[in-house]
């Protein structure tokens, strides 16, 4: 296949690439008895992956799914989780791991295109707390598998090589990452240390959560529905504290958590042709400056 060693759009859209996905699919779904229908669309292309919805004969549809470089981890950890926690996810039909492509059962409309009301958003975040606890006893598993290791103990020195990185933070560019902005966020390294060592791992991908459902819902920042969906989310890990103590860890993984996401910016890019990759280069800076904005629950009770 020719994405070996480069991804993105120009990838994915290339007709020799997208004719042995979709020959692989085809392989993988007659295994199961399903026969494709028809020429797929390719709705979903994007720098770092792409999905094709595959109508299948008789009825109902499966997805094909690649990933790019950066998240090369995706499909073997997504064949794991469908056997730690296969009620919490998409079980795959299939994974290549070495072309990362995964044929996943279709899991009907997502939230993001209904937009929902805040009651499924808190059943959501409860099923997705559930999922992490069920991870829980896996932490070496998924180390093991690639996922990226951004535990705690290791953020600040995470942290400290992102800041150094003045290609990643476009340093003297345009939109780039202010030098003061830098150096402020150097000087608060002890913090950052701190509020590592005084929170659970998981709580970071929060933001990414309420921010989702901060759009769908229409919800402006310090929003008490906000604060209902945290309290939903930490629900089911009581047996970790109290409720003020785990919403007191909430609120610090919440403000390392941009910089968490920069980190992750920074590595999506990996792989991609380099012509593709301007459109999202100041999503690294942009993560990383937001680490002094309030944040989604600034103003909601503790």
């Amino acid at each position: 296949m020719t994405s070996g060693g480069t991804t993105g759009i120009a990838t994915w859209r290339d007709p020799r690439w997208r004719t042995e996905a979709l020959e692989w699919a085809a392989g993988q779904l007659a295994r199961w008895g399903l026969e494709p229908a028809g020429e797929p669309e390719q709705p979903h292309v994007r720098t770092w992956s792409t999905g094709f919805p595959l109508p299948l004969r008789g009825g109902g549809a499966a997805w094909l799914k690649s990933v790019g470089l950066g998240s090369a981890q995706e499909p073997v950890l997504a064949r794991a989780l469908g056997g730690w926690a296969p009620g919490h996810v998409l079980v795959p039909l299939a994974v290549e791991p070495a072309r990362r492509l995964l044929l996943l059962p279709d899991g009907g409309t997502t939230l993001r295109e209904t937009g929902g009301d805040p009651a499924a958003w808190e059943d959501v975040l409860q099923a997705y707390a559930g999922l992490q606890l069920a991870l829980v006893p896996h932490a070496d598993a998924l180390l093991a598998l690639g996922v990226p290791d951004t535990r705690p103990e290791r953020l600040p020195d995470l942290v400290d090589d992102l800041l150094a990185d003045d290609g990643a933070q476009l340093i003297g560019r345009p939109r780039g990452l202010d030098p003061d902005v830098r150096r402020q966020l150097t000087a608060r390294r002890d913090d950052v240390a701190k509020a590592c060592r005084r929170r659970p791992g998981p709580f970071l991908s929060l933001l990414v959560a309420l921010r989702m459902a901060a759009g769908a819902l229409g919800l402006r920042p310090g929003d008490p529905a906000l604060g209902r969906l945290r309290d939903a989310y930490l629900e089911p890990w009581t047996a970790y504290g109290t409720p003020g103590q785990l919403r007191g860890q909430c609120d610090l993984a919440l403000k390392v958590a941009p910089l968490e996401r920069a980190l992750t910016w920074r590595r999506i890019p990996r792989g991609v042709h380099p012509d593709e990759r301007g459109e999202w280069a100041d999503s690294v800076p942009g993560w990383t400056a937001e680490d002094f904005e309030p944040g989604p629950l600034a103003g909601v009770p503790a």
